[in-house]
């Protein structure tokens, strides 16, 4: 379950999911019996997508920007970088329109599906950056098929990252735009050190973050 605009009409259920580390306690307090289960990546992708070996994006951003998505200092992150890049950076995805000539002038369209994967896959270095309703937890399912895809994830800084990905050693976090252009940088004037972060998230995110892993979580409280 994602957002709570109407918790009340979440007491009506037996059992309820969240991804949000901040529902919990929030639900519970109103009498949801609600679990954490975070979200995960669907190993099927990778039958149909393949990882190629030379990876044509440098940087990407691949997902919405605008309303409901990411906005305000997000896209303020979003924006820096493609000014400071220029053409090593490429968004592909769908807004309300991009603000800038920097963002309109790096805008590759949008993707779906598996093409969404594919664009990934080309990516060398991959942004992320979650919407207001995480609340600043790590929770989007960008952080999985970005690290499964075989990117060098470059997240914000959150307190529950280490819970997925060990910062520094199998992804990037950052604390606001400023320091996001610099940790790219110096991402950039390291390849090889990118790479070895890239393939050290995959390895995580294919061990510990797929579907397979949230089922035994899931049958546990549905049997108890």
């Amino acid at each position: 379950c994602s957002y709570a605009a109407d918790r009340g009409s979440l007491l009506g259920w037996d059992v309820v999911f969240t991804s949000f580390p901040w529902a919990v306690e929030e639900w519970r307090s109103v009498g949801v019996n609600v679990h954490y289960l975070p979200l995960a990546f669907g190993k099927h992708v990778l039958q149909r997508v393949a990882l190629p070996y030379d990876r044509d994006i440098v940087v990407s951003f691949v997902g919405g920007l605008g309303y409901r998505h990411i906005w305000n200092s997000g896209q303020d992150a979003i924006t820096a970088v493609a000014k400071a890049l220029g053409s090593r950076f490429k968004w592909a995805g769908y807004g309300n329109g991009p603000d800038s000539a920097e963002l309109a002038s790096c805008w590759i369209g949008e993707c779906w599906g598996h093409e969404y994967f594919r664009t990934l896959a080309r990516s060398r270095i991959a942004l992320n950056r979650h919407g207001e309703v995480s609340r600043g937890a790590a929770n989007n399912l960008r952080l999985f098929e970005a690290t499964a895809m075989g990117c060098c994830l470059v997240t914000e800084h959150a307190p529950n990252i280490s819970d997925f990905f060990d910062p520094g050693m199998e992804c990037v976090t950052y604390k606001n735009p400023d320091d996001l252009v610099r940790q790219v940088k110096l991402l950039l004037a390291k390849p090889e050190r990118t790479r070895e972060i890239a393939e050290a998230g995959r390895r995580r995110c294919l061990a510990e973050h797929c579907y397979e892993n949230r089922v035994a979580r899931f049958l546990d409280v549905i049997g108890s």
